[in-house]
């Protein structure tokens, strides 16, 4: 305590004459040093003034050529824009000439519609000529059987007459013996009427003979005139049809000579149509291109001509700032000397000198013996009153205690015994919270000791152990093609039947896929409609049972970024999006199903980096297993590996999309070798959703059916490598020091069979390999130590290679492509 205060005092004290110099003492400025300052100010603003001039005219020279730049650039605009107008004008015109072209198409559309009409006019007069044939035929079998008919009536008629003569004969007997009998009865008086009747039944008798040969007769003659009339009338029709038939002859084969006429002029119309529209695409391609190259290098010299202008300007105006400043700040200075001369600011600087020179002098000599000694009995007198304070209070406190003691009371005695007793109440209250703490921490403990490192996989251990029912066989891979398509096209997207084709026969290529394109060309969508399709899954979250979607973030590193990482401290994995989609699709129910992750702007990090394992497992897939803890952990899932492994299952196919800007990387060349790479493009073409349907498809008769194909059409593939060994391609491929290895063969063998299977071509299929494999940028396009005419001859050994391939009736497009536009980037065309 007495310590303490002594070095308050020490450091309190006022008595002790303080060293500091107050260095905020107002200093006057001398006329003198205001003279000189105003000289040098004056010298420096005419400097400052001068270099001024000479930047503002090199500014206004710099803004004069920015303005002639800028006329230039607006004339150069305006020659653009009229040439841009006259090639409108020359597309309007194209375009005129095109519809025109499409009217003469639709008219010879409609005289074929015409021809077809008459052609089917003709062939249904000739159905209703062979109908009246075939109902002359029934006709004439009619009347046959109307003859038959009538000998028929003719003989009933004769049979009937004799069975009307015996009848009446019969009835003539009875009535003579009837009349016998009367008469027998009657004899005397009846014999005469007797008589009379004889005579009557007599003439009966013989006019019914007349009449019988009469009609004899005259079913004869009549008879002969129907016969007669008949055969006129068959004869007659017989020279009719005859005659028309003839004449529909004559008219079908007319109609025959003018469809073959009018299909000749159709064909040769639409060559000709052709021919024209092909030379219009030329022509307005070959002017687009001149147009682009004309203009592109004027447009890329101006621009930077204008940037470096612009620079200029920029600098131009900092300095201008810049030199403005200094001067306000001399101006300034210039204000606060208030006009004095050099001389009398020497002076004053003189007379400042001097007077700082004395204080130093004065405070070296200045001695501290005295000083020291006083601030010492100062010291001690105040130790000794600190000493004597200090005993004063102590007396002054064991007085005061004494006091206290002696005043206190019964109440006061039963007052500390209740605090005493809360303060015992308090502290048993107290006891109680910390052991019940202490339970709570021990419950705490032994729950995060009893937890599953693995907790989301092993409830899928769980959840998802049935297997799947109603998984329904690959059809044949062409007639699946179509399905695809259009249960994807049921989705409202659409792509063309080739994407549909490169995409399918990717899976059996590769694991892993590279969509690239555009923004907006649906590189995402074809990977989810597709695991919808071919899953038949219903909504999001039967969707994201098949296709699980990774979000790449720009700062991933390793394969923790990607599956997730284990906390030693909580005993505990945390398991990201694509450690769950792998655990999933071992499960019972999907391990018989197509399952895809989807690794969405897959290079805004580096793959190589964070993707390594999985490009190294694609080498080995009989040892596709991830270590995923250093060592066995009991509690891990089922499906683990030794307990601490989980397997890279073989209906997992890794799709990711790709842009290519300034915030993306470039994929390394190892993982362009190892995956399936597309260019996604926007597709016009009419889908037909008439093939779509609700199976879930199998993964093991999908890969089946790759395996089919490829042994299938093995040959094809052995047949190309073949006559590619050793070929002019191959040489001019070393020549730039790029060649093909067991790799690209071994991808060919099950790319090309099934890419055929599904109804595309051969020339297609190694194109699009040839393509994304030797001719992508970096590999063999897009080198600048590589000279245009090293190109053009592998485009020349490519086309005799197609032709030796016998492809003669296709060509590489893709290839091609890429070929063409490196020559033209080499020759500084582009």
């Amino acid at each position: 305590m007495a310590k303490a205060s002594k070095k308050t005092n020490r450091y309190q004290n006022p008595g002790i004459p303080s060293t500091h110099v107050d260095t905020k003492e107002k200093v006057s400025i001398s006329p003198l040093f205001q003279q000189i300052t105003g000289v040098v100010v004056d010298k420096e603003k005419e400097e400052l003034l001068a270099r001024d001039e000479r930047l503002r005219q090199e500014v206004r020279d710099a803004l004069q050529k920015l303005e002639s730049a800028l006329e230039d650039t607006r004339i150069t605009k305006t020659d653009y824009e009229e040439k841009v107008k006259l090639l409108a004008d020359e597309d309007e015109r194209l375009m005129n000439q095109e519809s025109r072209l499409q009217k003469q198409e639709q008219e010879l559309r409609l005289l074929e519609t015409d021809v077809e009409i008459k052609k089917t006019e003709l062939i249904e007069e000739n159905k209703k000529v062979a109908f009246e044939r075939s109902a002359l035929k029934s006709e004439q079998l009619k009347l046959q059987e109307q003859l038959v008919e009538l000998a028929e009536l003719k003989a009933n008629a004769e049979l009937g007459f004799a069975i009307e003569k015996q009848k009446a004969l019969e009835d003539k007997r009875e009535e003579l013996g009837r009349l016998q009998t009367e008469a027998l009865e009657k004899l005397s008086a009846n014999a005469q009427r007797l008589a009379d009747k004889e005579k009557v039944l007599l003439e009966r008798e013989e006019n019914l003979r007349v009449k019988e040969a009469e009609a004899l007769a005259g079913f004869i003659s009549e008879r002969k005139v129907i016969l007669d009339q008949q055969q006129y009338e068959i004869q007659a029709l017989k020279n009719e049809w005859i005659k028309e038939k003839e004449q529909q002859e004559q008219e079908l084969a007319q109609a025959k000579h003018e469809i073959v006429v009018k299909k000749v002029e159709i064909e040769q119309a639409q060559n000709k149509l052709q021919n024209d529209k092909d030379q219009f695409d030329a022509t307005i391609e070959a002017m687009r291109n001149s147009i682009h190259r004309e203009f592109s290098v004027q447009i890329t010299k101006l621009k930077s001509s204008n940037e470096s202008l612009e620079h200029s300007h920029n600098q131009a105006l900092d300095e201008i700032d810049t030199l403005t400043k200094k001067l306000q700040q001399y101006a300034d200075l210039e204000r606060q000397l208030e006009g004095l001369g050099v001389l009398e600011i020497q002076e004053e600087l003189t007379v400042l000198r001097e007077k700082n020179r004395e204080l130093r002098i004065k405070l070296s000599e200045r001695t501290e013996e005295g000083l020291e000694e006083e601030n010492e009995r100062l010291e001690e007198l105040c130790d000794d009153l600190e000493s004597q304070v200090f005993d004063l209070r102590q007396k002054n406190n064991d007085l005061e205690n004494e006091l206290n003691n002696s005043r206190l009371s019964v109440m006061a005695k039963q007052h500390l015994q209740q605090e005493k007793r809360v303060l015992e109440e308090h502290k048993r209250v107290l006891d109680t919270s910390i052991s019940q703490l202490r339970t709570q921490i021990d419950d705490l403990v032994e729950k995060q000791q009893g937890e599953l490192p693995f907790k989301s996989l092993s409830e899928m251990d769980q959840i998802f152990r049935s297997e799947a029912r109603g998984l329904q066989i690959v059809p044949e891979l062409q007639r699946f093609v179509s399905i695809m398509q259009s249960n994807i096209a049921k989705q409202k997207f659409y792509y063309s039947l080739k994407d549909i084709r490169l995409f399918i026969a990717g899976l059996a290529m590769s694991k892993l896929h590279l969509l690239q394109g555009i923004s907006g060309t649906g590189k995402t969508s074809l990977a989810r409609a597709f695991a919808k399709a071919i899953n038949n899954a219903m909504g999001e979250e039967q969707e994201k049972l098949y296709c699980e979607i990774v979000r790449v973030q720009a700062g991933w590193r390793d394969r923790e970024d990607l599956l997730g990482h284990f906390n030693a401290f909580e005993k505990r994995f945390y398991t990201k999006e694509a450690l769950q989609a792998l655990y999933r699709a071992q499960q019972p129910k999907f391990k018989d199903t197509l399952q895809i992750i989807l690794l969405d702007e897959m290079n805004l990090s580096q793959p190589e980096q964070y993707f390594a394992d999985f490009l190294s497992l694609m080498e080995t897939p009989d040892r596709a297993e991830i270590n995923l803890l250093d060592s066995a952990n009991e509690k891990a899932p089922e499906l683990f590996i030794n307990k601490r492994a989980i397997k890279i299952p073989q209906n997992v196919w890794f799709i990711g999309t790709a842009n290519h800007d300034e915030t993306t990387k470039e994929f390394a060349d190892k993982t362009y070798d190892r995956a399936h790479v597309m260019e996604v493009k926007r597709s016009e073409e009419e889908v037909d959703i008439t093939y779509a349907n609700t199976e879930q498809y199998s993964f093991t008769s999908l890969i089946q059916s790759f395996e089919q194909a490829q042994h299938k059409h093995k040959a094809v593939v052995k047949n190309i490598f073949a006559q590619l060994q050793n070929s002019l391609l191959e040489d001019a491929l070393k020549a730039v020091s790029v060649s093909w290895g067991n790799r690209l063969e071994r991808q060919a063998y099950s790319f090309i069979p099934v890419y055929i299977e599904m109804g595309g071509s051969v020339s297609e299929a190694l194109d699009h390999l040839f393509a994304t494999k030797l001719f992508r940028k970096g590999k063999v396009t897009g080198r600048y130590d590589t000279r245009a005419e090293k190109i053009e001859e592998i485009i020349s050994c490519l086309q005799e290679a197609w032709q030796d391939l016998d492809l003669t009736g296709e060509k590489p497009v893709m290839s091609l492509e890429l070929l063409n536009q490196d020559v033209e980037r080499l020759k500084g065309n582009l």
